[in-house]
């Protein structure tokens, strides 16, 4: 008879204060961050809080995902969920070893990234598995991204057609909408940026398509566009912006269709620096939730989750 079975949900992580800036960024770059790069990032953390919201939803969201998982058949065979950040505390190890120490012997990583990338979800896999061995750990389920999913696209659907219905008619017919994601390099080795723009590409036409909108007022663009140098999935959501002015075009819904949840890059990126430069172009944002924000977690995102749970099972 097979043991108990737990779920490690894993993301990014966040600080939770002021003083985690620099560890988390020395996870995140393997060498001690040069101060002047700390205080940058400190700044961006102090003008949405002073911290990241990343671990709070993602406690909310494990507690919601526990909550139903004992509302369904699933619950006679997964019996806990602990949370693993990757680059902040709780982190990867210790929380197989929460799960570990409530007798679990088989494993599903449940990435909070709704779409493939090696950094934010393929890399994560390999070391919860790794860890996972060290552990002891027997089994480990790999749960499929959600993105794609009916109840992801739905999520968002409903979303967007709140920000439409608040919109004149004439607003609604010159607007546009862009959805937004964290870019992704197009020469590294380990990541598949094609694949990755196929997803957002398939997710957003599927919303899109619910809306009585013309193609020319959708489009996408990224946040983070060459943070390592080299060539990366483009537009930045900047000059997708100015593109759109030139267009005439003076009001965008921006959708952070690749961010499941609220961060940096949504809070900040989209919420203060593209607005104020988006002003500038004379263009007004209208910036419509993430799934998981700290006010509340969508029932569609953990459907979603639950969906790519199933699948992990039903392929495990």
């Amino acid at each position: 008879m097979r043991g108990k079975t737990g779920i490690l949900l894993v993301g990014f992580g966040g600080p939770r204060s002021l003083d985690e800036v620099a560890p988390m960024l020395e996870r995140v770059m393997g060498i001690s961050p040069p101060p002047s790069v700390v205080t940058v990032v400190q700044e961006k953390y102090v003008t949405i809080g002073g911290k990241s919201p990343v671990v709070l939803i993602a406690e909310t969201i494990s507690r919601q995902l526990r909550t139903t998982l004992e509302e369904s058949e699933l619950t006679e065979c997964i019996q806990h969920v602990q949370l693993g950040m990757c680059f902040t505390d709780p982190d990867i190890a210790d929380g197989l070893m929460r799960l570990v120490a409530a007798g679990c012997e088989r494993i599903i990583y449940l990435s909070m990234t709704p779409y493939d990338s090696w950094a934010a979800w393929t890399n994560p896999a390999e070391r919860v598995c790794n860890e996972a061995a060290i552990q002891g750990i027997s089994e480990v389920l790999i749960a499929p991204t959600f993105g794609m999913s009916d109840a992801y696209i739905s999520g968002h659907i409903a979303q967007i057609a709140i920000a439409l219905n608040s919109l004149s008619q004439s607003d609604r017919q010159s607007c546009g909408l862009v959805f937004a994601a964290h870019s992704l390099p197009l020469k590294d080795k380990h990541e598949d940026a094609v694949q990755y723009q196929m997803q957002l590409g398939c997710a957003g036409k599927a919303i899109s398509t619910k809306f009585g909108l013309s193609p020319s007022q959708i489009s996408f663009a990224y946040t983070s566009v060459g943070v390592r140098g080299g060539e990366w999935l483009e537009p930045t959501l900047d000059n997708e912006l100015a593109r759109l002015a030139k267009t005439g075009i003076d009001l965008a819904i921006v959708c952070p269709l690749g961010f499941a949840t609220d961060h940096m890059e949504v809070l900040y990126d989209i919420d203060i620096d593209a607005v104020k430069k988006a002003h500038l172009l004379g263009i007004d944002i209208v910036r419509t939730p993430t799934l998981a924000t700290t006010q509340e977690v969508n029932p569609a995102l953990i459907a979603a989750m639950m969906n790519s749970i199933q699948n992990a099972l039903n392929n495990g």
